[in-house]
């Protein structure tokens, strides 16, 4: 599964994955994290993941949504449609998913839906036939947040500055800022502006912002440097 990860560094979560076969998937119901990845990137950490289970938890009861098999998932964004997430982003389509949700008519599932919206953080409804899903139970707060983490770093092309500026929408926030100082090879400015990373962001999406950034750039420098541009660098550390 996922065999373009580093399995070194995320051995636990590979244990965990179902069905653990590499390009298998599977089919799911569930709700997944809707709030910006600058939002995300500020408070992502195990307090977050902790509030969003105890969040959702009591919605999903009272609705009688609530079985055995709900677990932290990754709903594929080609496949899967919530009108709130940027399929650009890297945190995209995470959240909690199952294979076997009770069942419910399409206009029950639209009411719990917008309840799940108002949420902090907030959750959107989803489905699809393509999905990967892990044994990590909704409370397991420590397996929860390594694998948002990992979903974070695991694309490279999710970290390219052109794709990311080019589907932004709205005012650029702090991640897109730094986006756009590897883009124009400006090190003076990429060096401020991860300042401000390491002051805004938490510890998780500070490290996410190095990491992923600093994955293209170690991808990309070879090529660029022999075009003549200026070579940048992300430390991997703060």
């Amino acid at each position: 599964m996922f065999s373009w990860i580093d399995q070194s560094k995320w051995a636990d979560l590979h244990a965990l994955a179902i069905p653990g076969k590499p390009h298998d998937t599977v089919g799911v119901q569930g709700f997944v994290l809707i709030d910006t990845f600058d939002e995300f990137l500020r408070t992502i950490s195990a307090e977050y993941v902790q509030t969003a289970w105890t969040s959702l938890q009591p919605l999903l009861e009272k609705s009688n949504l609530l079985n055995d098999d709900l677990s932290w998932g990754w709903m594929h964004p080609g496949h899967s449609g919530v009108d709130e997430v940027n399929p650009w982003e890297p945190h995209r389509f995470l959240g909690l998913v199952s294979r076997d949700l009770p069942w419910k008519t399409r206009g029950q599932l639209e009411e719990v839906d917008k309840q799940t919206r108002t949420l902090t953080p907030p959750f959107a409804y989803s489905e699809t036939y393509r999905a990967y899903k892990w044994n990590i139970r909704p409370d397991d707060y420590a397996h929860a947040l390594r694998l948002l983490e990992m979903m974070c770093l695991g694309e490279v092309a999710d970290w390219t500055p052109s794709w990311i500026l080019s589907e932004a929408t709205g005012p650029l926030t702090l991640w897109h800022r730094v986006a756009e100082a590897i883009q124009s090879h400006n090190q003076a400015k990429l060096d401020r502006l991860m300042e401000e990373v390491d002051q805004h962001y938490s510890e998780v999406g500070r490290r996410i912002v190095r990491r992923g950034f600093g994955s293209y750039i170690d991808a990309h420098n070879d090529e660029v440097g022999r075009h003549g541009e200026p070579i940048v660098r992300v430390s991997l550390e703060h």
